[in-house]
């Protein structure tokens, strides 16, 4: 079963290369949405269920923890994975604190790596999905 992947990345470059790292690593096993701007991703997970969203922090209308922040006030619950070029011992444990599942630095890790943190964020927030379903 393939997982719904919401990209928010506004350098084609970028987003290609991470779509292609994914398919590389696992073949069908993502379905990837990429979008370029925080407000179109905001719009999607409102209407759509996502396993998890690839967020860089570096966008055109939001930029560091902000774009966290934005994403952590709506009213979904969906695991995040910050994809950013800053490799910042601080903001990466501020970002973790404030509830983002992984923090990986572009270019740092392989394919097999990114699929295997995605693939592990997706079972939290599924977790989340029965514990909150059954409560």
């Amino acid at each position: 079963m393939s997982l719904e992947v919401l990209l928010i990345e506004d350098n084609p470059g970028d987003a290609k290369l991470i779509g292609r790292l994914l398919e590389e690593a696992e073949p069908g096993g993502f379905h990837i949405t990429a979008v370029s701007r925080l407000s179109t991703g905001e719009r999607l997970l409102l209407a759509t269920r996502f396993d998890v969203v690839l967020l860089d922090l570096s966008l055109p209308e939001s930029s560091g923890l902000q774009t966290v922040v934005r994403l952590k006030t709506l009213p979904v619950e969906v695991p995040i994975v910050v994809v950013s070029g800053l490799d910042d011992l601080a903001i990466r444990q501020k970002a973790i604190q404030m509830g983002v599942h992984y923090y990986v630095v572009k270019g740092a890790m392989t394919g097999d790596e990114l699929a295997e943190l995605v693939r592990r964020a997706a079972a939290v927030g599924e977790l989340f999905q029965e514990m909150g379903a059954n409560s």
